[in-house]
């Protein structure tokens, strides 16, 4: 996806590449001691890595620990106590603690002049420098300071620093301005200086204290039409993204950053404990930061808390959870997801429809996810099965049939994709791929994506499932936890460390498994899948779409690379690099009265009039009409009357 043309929202300040924040000595010093603490979360990640134990060897005995708002005395004690932590675990680092500790008693020293305090700063990282690659030496880009009394940090993203009068900024330009340096590291492969790194530091500050950045937000984009296909939902609660993925572009190709709370420990009941789960909101908003235009972010929320009966605690549940994702979209991220679980099939839809009414979004380029677990059954009371059923609701049990349920449920529910999981009580999951035939996976892509949804598998995924579910050309494949990207005690199931080596390990097993036939050919029938969602495509390429799927779920190879052959004038299409409606609206344009959605109305004027709406309304970059436009060519093949529906 060329992102450069691809994002929306929060651009505007792209432009700015200098200027200075001001800012007071008790913000500094929260910045230090907080920006230390995390150093030393830094430094046991590297001191383990440079072990390099195995799988087995790797032991935690501590979970996850929620984090605690903290004074700076509170921040020393912290310090303290993962200081004395790390020198258990790595003796040698003993000398290390004493120095460490004198000096940052001497930055918290209550009647030290600005100066005094600057010098302290500097030095101390100095000493975290010998231990842990921290930062480099090179021509600032950004400059700490003090003058007057008041300290100053200097952003200068180009040009001389010394030969500028750079402008005071807000605090929402500065954190533009950040992330904008942050993807300038990322882009030039190298480490913050001291000043760059107090720079980011600062900017976490502000974003804890409730100032936002306004990101672009990153569409996951029509099905078949990105320039990847399959993206790797790259997952970590966060501090694995800030301190790895993010680290490179390389690890960005084809890659979504998906923030989730994976580690389960011994609670294994699903029932009782969720497997997945909300992530740290401060860490959502530096990983966002982090990424800025350069990926799509997403972050799970969780499955609904129902005080009681579902009518009863819809209000509270809608509510809370709505609050939740408004939240995360407003932070720029491109999707939330929700586990539906605990609820009737009416319950669902109705839950959905009322989430996608209260979440504050862009429904355009914003979108809501429904986790479906194969695992969990489904009650079916939905009226049409009812009556199909000789009166009575139905259970689902069968994992086939819950995930083409679960398609049905996005659909009626009004959210934009459907997503399916495995995980039981047990964990490592099994994969979810292993859990249903290549058949039956393939099947619930291709109709999920004829209904317009994006899709993605989830749970148990290892290096040698890659391919498999490559070749459903599914949008998205969630890929962290102990199997793949993570360090995980076998005994306790606590989490340590983040593999971020493996990243290009999944991009090169993806790009090798799209360029052979079967990867081709799931990439064309998503593209076809998505034509004839949109009724872009002709009666001729339909039934070759038809043709392909069968091909595909036979596993008939020989005969996919001739249907391929025949089918190249699709796969010339070139791909979106503008907004997803609009680009909805151009294939229609260009096909014109070739296309299904021109036989679905009666009259070759009416069509002619509705093509005329159509650019106008892409000509003024109005994206509600469009959205009422295009939609509508549903309702019209549906009512089967050949009008219009009036916008």
């Amino acid at each position: 996806m060329n992102t450069k043309k691809y994002a929306f929202n929060g651009l505007q300040s792209n432009s700015l590449k200098a200027g200075y924040l001001q800012f007071n000595e008790g913000l500094l010093k929260r910045a230090i001691c907080a920006d230390l603490l995390d150093a030393m979360e830094e430094l046991r990640i590297k001191k383990i890595k440079d072990l390099s134990p195995t799988d087995e060897q790797f032991i935690k005995n501590t979970p996850y620990s929620i984090s605690e708002y903290c004074t700076l005395n509170d921040f020393y004690i912290r310090i303290q106590s993962e200081l004395k932590s790390l020198v258990q675990e790595f003796p040698e680092l003993e000398t290390f603690q004493t120095l460490f500790l004198h000096e940052i008693n001497q930055i918290l020293e209550q009647n030290q002049d600005s100066k005094t305090l600057l010098n302290n700063i500097f030095h101390i990282y100095s000493l975290l420098n010998l231990h842990l690659e921290a930062w480099e030496e090179r021509q600032n880009s950004s400059k700490l300071y003090m003058k007057d009394g008041r300290f100053y940090i200097h952003i200068e993203l180009e040009g001389d620093l010394d030969n500028i009068e750079p402008p005071e900024l807000t605090n929402s330009q500065y954190l533009h301005v950040i992330s904008n340096l942050i993807t300038d590291l990322r882009k030039q492969n190298r480490l913050p200086t001291i000043d760059e790194r107090m720079a980011i530091r600062f900017a976490y500050v502000l974003l804890e204290k409730g100032h936002r950045y306004n990101g672009p937000i990153i569409p996951w984009g029509n099905s078949g039409f990105r320039d990847v296909q399959t993206y790797a939902s790259i997952t970590d609660p966060g501090l694995g993204h800030l301190y790895g993925t993010l680290k490179s572009n390389d690890n960005l190709k084809g890659v979504i950053v998906h923030i989730e709370h994976l580690e389960r420990g011994s609670d294994q009941d699903r029932e009782l404990v969720e497997p997945y789960r909300i992530p740290n909101f401060n860490i959502i908003g530096r990983v966002k930061l982090n990424v800025g235009g350069d990926a799509p972010s997403s972050s799970y929320v969780g499955r609904p808390l129902f005080e009681s009966d579902f009518k009863p605690s819809a209000v509270k549940t809608v509510h809370t959870w709505s609050a939740a994702c408004s939240a995360i979209f407003m932070d720029g991220l491109t999707e939330c997801k929700l586990a539906i679980e605990r609820m009737t099939a009416t319950e669902a839809i109705r839950f959905m429809k009322y989430m996608a009414g209260n979440v504050r979004r862009d429904p355009h380029t914003q979108a809501l996810a429904a986790a479906f677990n194969i695992n969990t059954p489904i009650l079916d009371d939905r009226e049409k099965t009812i009556k199909e059923n000789n009166g009575k609701p139905k259970l689902i049990t069968d994992r086939f049939e819950i995930g083409m349920l679960g398609i049905e449920i996005v659909k009626e529910g009004g959210f934009d994709k459907v997503t399916w999981d495995g995980t039981a009580n047990t964990y490592p999951s099994k994969c979810v791929i292993e859990q249903l035939t290549f058949s039956e996976a393939l099947t619930m892509v291709h109709k999920a994506h004829e209904e317009g949804l994006l899709t993605y598998f989830s749970a148990g995924f290892r290096f040698k499932h890659l391919p498999q579910v490559i070749y459903t050309g599914t949008d998205g494949i969630g890929l962290g936890g102990a199997q793949i990207l993570r360090y995980m005690d076998s005994n306790t199931g606590f989490h340590g460390p983040f593999k971020e080596e493996n990243i290009s390990k999944i991009i090169d097993i993806r790009e090798k498994a799209t360029k052979d036939t079967k990867g081709k050919a799931a990439i064309l029938l998503s593209r076809l899948d998505r034509l004839y969602f949109e009724k872009s495509i002709t009666p001729n390429d339909n039934k070759k779409r038809q043709l392909l799927f069968t091909q595909l779920k036979n596993n008939e190879v020989a005969e996919l690379a001739e249907t391929i052959q025949k089918l190249a004038h699709i796969d010339a299409l070139p791909h979106d690099t503008s907004h997803p409606l609009y680009s909805w609206a151009q294939r229609l344009i260009s096909a014109n009265t070739t296309c299904m959605a021109a036989q679905i109305f009666e009259e070759t004027k009416q069509w002619g009039e509705f093509l005329d709406s159509l650019s106008t309304a892409m000509d003024n970059q109005d994206y509600e009409k469009l959205s009422e436009l295009l939609f509508s060519i549903e309702k019209v093949e549906k009512s089967n009357t050949g009008e219009l529906v009036t916008v």
